[in-house]
């Protein structure tokens, strides 16, 4: 027997701890350095019925005489109960501090027995040739025995032959990998069995309710919850069928894999429904533009989803995930900075549809631009102009700047002014204004409460006459023909009070006076009618 080690100072006592920032020692080779290596060490040492080597790892105290049977039981119930994560195990030589009172000993998992929970516990200690190494303590394997009694060491190995029990790999019997491979085919077989076998009942209720016979099959389990009802499948079968503990990790590991598949898929599935749901109801109240935040709110779901399953499968494997999502944080920073104008237009574009400054089919004018909004997106929103030519503005740009909606007025302006020419009296020039209300009045396109007609000015030239008023139109292709119709009218009330509208002329003043010539030409720049609108 080989020479006993020194144990580890129990507490009270005046040895100091061993703590992590003592020097590293050289590595055990039996991996005993951290409780990962020992426990995996064990496992496999059990497996291989190398008692020898298995001892190794017990508290020296159970080594010798009876070692054998206490190894085999130990085996067997950690094969039975310890709870299947092992990736959750510290493998760092200091352990897990999970105890900072007590950081030479770690609880690796817990087990149920009839007088309460067992911890299954290591224990460091400082070897003269390994050095610092964990081993089971003694109270974990004190208690290995009562544990042993109570557990039905049956199980689906009962049934195999012997070849397949015996052979393995990796520790590992040949009939326990065929489980673990075949296990979610045959659970998906059953999943799919079992959704026909309800598409058909559901048919058939459905035909009998209805008295439809046309009614096809509906669908009870779409392929997102066929993978549900494996993870769950897996996980309520892993108890019944008496594996190892390392089999029972890997059926553990794939049940928890596809679980969170299962739950990505049905998740991203649900966010496109929601998408197509809120957008219908949406476009029922004419909030089209909305449509392009819902697509980019499902696309951030979808990654984000994605992302949540992925770093689940991560932590399902022990990977420590805190420095990529540091790293993450810091390059996500990065991103932003260097899409600064794109964020910017998107968050623009987000700004203009929920206001709803700008809608499909607006005419706008903005700066030098005016058109017809074809197209709302998220980073920029499409203009057709008068020249039909195609105008992309950044959102980011259309949010900072004042934006006339033309198509957005209820009232068009109706604001021309004429230029009487001189000679014109003042009965003519009333009577002219008095028929210029009464056609403005008359008219049915017109507010009542805002037509008028003035003489507002003499001019250099003419008489200045303002019409201004409001016409009810619908859009500017049908306010046109309404002020073409109404300056005809107008002009006839002149023409018809016998007056014109001032033109350019020219007034030939003849005579002689002192150094003045016999004649001067004078040309006369009459206004020309205001005929344009304001």
């Amino acid at each position: 027997m080989a020479a006993r080690p020194q144990l580890a100072a129990p507490k009270g006592t005046s040895a100091a701890p061993t703590t992590p920032a003592q020097a590293e020692p050289e590595k055990d080779p039996l991996g005993r350095t951290t409780p990962k290596g020992t426990i995996l060490g064990f496992l496999a040492a059990s497996h291989k019925k190398n008692f020898d080597l298995a001892e190794e790892y017990l508290d020296p105290r159970f080594r010798g005489k009876g070692s054998e049977d206490l190894i085999q039981q130990f085996a067997v119930v950690l094969d039975k109960r310890l709870p299947a994560k092992l990736n959750l195990i510290s493998d760092k030589p200091e352990g897990s501090l999970a105890d900072p009172l007590n950081p030479n000993r770690e609880v690796v998992g817990r087990i149920g027995t009839s007088q309460g929970t067992l911890a299954i516990a290591l224990e460091r200690i400082n070897d003269k040739k390994a050095g610092q190494i964990w081993l089971f303590d003694a109270g974990t394997l004190s208690a290995v025995p009562k544990v042993f009694e109570e557990i039905n060491t049956a199980g689906i190995s009962e049934i195999m032959p012997q070849a397949l029990v015996i052979h393995g790999f990796l520790g590992i019997p040949a009939f326990e990998w065929m489980v673990v491979l075949l296990g979610v085919p045959l659970l998906w077989l059953v999943a799919f069995l079992l959704d026909h076998g309800l598409r058909w009942i559901a048919m058939l209720i459905w035909r009998r309710r209805s008295r439809n016979q046309d009614v096809d099959r509906p669908k009870v389990l779409s392929q997102p919850g066929r993978l549900l009802f494996v993870a769950i499948a897996m996980g309520a079968l892993r108890h019944y069928l008496g594996l190892s503990l390392l089999a029972r990790q890997i059926w553990s590991d794939a049940a928890g894999v596809v679980f969170l598949i299962a739950l990505t898929w049905f998740l991203i599935r649900l966010a496109r429904w929601a998408e197509g749901f809120i957008s219908l109801r949406l476009r029922r109240r004419s909030l089209e533009g909305t449509a392009s935040i819902l697509r980019l709110g499902r696309r951030l779901a979808d990654i984000l989803v994605i992302f949540c399953g992925v770093i689940g499968i991560l932590y399902l494997f022990g990977v420590n995930v805190s420095p990529a999502l540091a790293g993450l944080g810091v390059g996500g920073i990065a991103v932003a900075l260097a899409a600064q104008k794109t964020l910017e237009n998107v968050i623009g574009g987000a700004s203009i549809i929920l206001d709803q400054a700008v809608n499909v089919g607006d005419t706008l004018k903005f700066g030098t631009t005016q058109g017809t909004v074809e197209e709302v997106g998220l980073r920029s929103t499409q203009v057709r102009t008068s020249e039909r030519t195609l105008v992309s503005v950044p959102n980011g740009q259309l949010a900072t700047v004042p934006i006339e909606t033309i198509s957005a007025r209820d009232k068009f302006w109706f604001h021309p002014t004429f230029g009487l020419e001189y000679g014109t009296s003042s009965e003519q020039v009333r009577t002219i204004l008095q028929n210029m209300k009464a056609v403005l009045g008359s008219h049915s396109a017109i507010d009542p409460n805002t037509y008028r007609a003035t003489l507002i000015g003499l001019g250099t030239y003419s008489l200045t006459v303002e019409v201004s008023a409001y016409v009810f139109a619908p859009a500017w292709e049908a306010f046109l023909p309404i002020q073409e119709e109404l300056l005809l009218r107008l002009m006839r009330i002149i023409e018809e009070a016998g007056s014109r509208v001032a033109l350019p002329s020219q007034v030939v003043i003849q005579g002689r006076t002192g150094l003045m010539p016999e004649s001067i030409t004078v040309e006369n720049k009459g206004s020309n009618s205001g005929f344009a609108n304001g």
